[in-house]
């Protein structure tokens, strides 16, 4: 996971609105730049890391039928990797705002701003 440094600011806006450090770095990696220093999770983005996840949880469904993995630890990944697909349901939507390697905000914008930046493609 790369290294953000996260302001004040910031650090009081997440616990405010319960966001992790973890899924604001998410929003940078698997979401989308809508600006030079926005970064929005759009539902495209969010649907492409849970189809991911989805694969992951039927080809470990599928070694743990054919007995190549232990029932007991592809419980354990299964669940994980279900944790990981509602935590990405929850990300849908949020905004977050980075410049020079600081993350300044995050928050989940109002849905006519949703929209709008769901429309757009990535920033150049």
């Amino acid at each position: 996971m790369p290294d953000y440094k996260i302001t004040n600011h910031a650090e009081i806006r997440m616990s405010q609105r319960a966001v992790r450090d973890e899924d604001a770095v998410e929003v940078l990696t698997c979401g989308t730049q809508i600006g030079p220093v926005e970064w929005f999770m759009r539902d495209s983005d969010a649907d492409r890391e849970i189809d991911d996840l989805k694969d992951k949880i039927k080809w470990i469904d599928r070694m743990r039928k054919l007995k190549v993995m232990n029932g007991a630890d592809a419980n354990r990944e299964i669940s994980a990797l279900k944790h990981e697909v509602r935590r990405f349901e929850r990300l849908r939507g949020l905004k977050v705002v980075m410049e020079g390697g600081e993350i300044i905000t995050c928050y989940w914008p109002s849905v006519a701003y949703q929209k709008r930046a769901r429309r757009r493609g990535r920033a150049a």
